[in-house]
This record gives C-alpha cells, structure tokens and sequence, in this order.
C-alpha cells in the first residue's frame, strides 16, 4: 500500500507502544547513509507472506523520533540497488519519501516473493522476520518453504487437469468476451489470435479444446445454465 503521513505518524504511534519495531516494520535512524543491515531487513521481508515496510530516518533509540535522512533520493537508490544486486532472487521494492515534522523520511515498501520463488538470499542466507529482528533460516524453516513450494505447484496441476465431456460451449460467453478482450488489449501482438487459441494458451482449456478446471471454476456454466459446485 501507499503510505500517508498520517498512517506513518500513526504507525511510529503504535511502535512507541511496542518500545520495539515490529514483525512488518523497521525503522532505521540512518543518519550516516544506508545502514550495513538493510540488505537482511529486505530479505526477511521479502521472504515473508506479507513483505514488510523499511522506513530510514526515525530513531528507535530515542523513542521513535522523526531524524530525517540528508538525501532521501540517494536512500531510495540505494535501497533498490541493494535489493536488485545484492539479493537473490531479487524482490520488488517501492520507495517513497515523506515530510513528517518538517524532516524528509524515506520508506520503502518491500513486496513479498511468491511462494515458488522463495527463499531470498542474501550473501548465500535465506533470512526471515520475528518479532522485530531478522534472523537466518534454520534448515527446518527451508524445508518448510520446499513443502510450501510443492503444494503450490500440485494445486496448479490440479488446474490444469481436463474435465471429461466439457468443452468451450461451457463457458459464460459474456465473461470471456470480457477476458479476452482484455487480454487482447494488454498484448496488441495477440490480436489476430483466435478465441480458442488464447484460451488454449492462457490454460482455460486444453489443445482439444478440453475444458480445465481452472477454467471451469472460472467462467464455466452447467448444461442448465446453473454455477458450477
């Protein structure tokens, strides 16, 4: 989400209550550039379900107060550096700076990896968030995510199993109308595509035609008309 200044002062709110940072959001002081630990506080976040928000000028120590950082657009460059050159696989990161009590404060956004990409690594360790620190991955906690990653990857092959005696007619015609002008319009390369080569591409059905279940849960009708169960 986007930050308002209103949201951030109440968020330092809440963490003065904590007298600690929380398992989403860190802050730094960062008074004398990026501090050396910003790369594992990305990672950890990255590597959670729910990413987390860095925020560079507010001072833990001294009861969370709004510092400031000197050159908030050379922060937000180097938090992205770091993010892209320095962790693997690199996480998406959105920087914003703000003016709380009239000092310029930067925060950055850090997105979650999708389970099949995870874990982040940085300098060869996977990092996760607890509490209000970021900690290595014990080898449990890697297998965890492998477990995760699998799961995921049987749910989309169950997917992309045909169901017998389904086809095209089966679909909703106005809500594919809908998405495939849609995804026409996203890729101009794909407009001279049939209907039932973009469905066959997109996996709503299969080279026969064959309706998946995706696209059965999707857009699919019964023979009356009636939602699917």
């Amino acid at each position: 989400m986007a930050w308002t200044a209103s949201e951030l002062q109440e968020a330092l709110a809440l963490l003065r209550v904590r007298r600690g940072d929380s398992t989403s959001i860190e802050v730094k002081r960062a008074a004398q550039g990026l501090p050396k630990n910003c790369p594992e506080t990305i990672c950890a976040f990255a590597n959670m379900p729910s990413g987390g928000t860095l925020i560079l000028g507010v001072d833990e120590a001294h009861d969370f107060r709004v510092t400031g950082v000197p050159n908030p657009a050379a922060y937000e460059a180097g938090l992205v550096s770091q993010a892209r050159n320095a962790i693997t696989p690199a996480p998406q990161l959105t920087t914003s700076t703000m003016t709380l009590d009239g000092k310029h404060v930067v925060v950055a956004e850090v997105l979650p990896l999708p389970v099949q990409e995870r874990p982040a690594r940085y300098q060869g360790r996977a990092y996760l968030r607890q509490s209000d620190g970021d900690y290595v991955m014990h080898a449990h906690e890697l297998r965890m995510v492998e477990v995760e990653k699998l799961h995921m990857t049987q749910l989309v092959q169950n997917d992309k199993e045909a169901i017998p005696g389904l086809t095209i007619e089966d679909l909703i015609p106005d809500l594919v109308e809908t998405y495939l002008t849609n995804y026409r319009r996203a890729d101009p390369r794909l407009r001279d595509r049939t209907d039932a080569e973009l469905l066959r591409r997109t996996g709503v059905t299969l080279g026969d035609d064959q309706l998946t279940l995706a696209g059965l849960y999707a857009w699919g009708i019964t023979h009356r008309g009636n939602s699917p169960h």
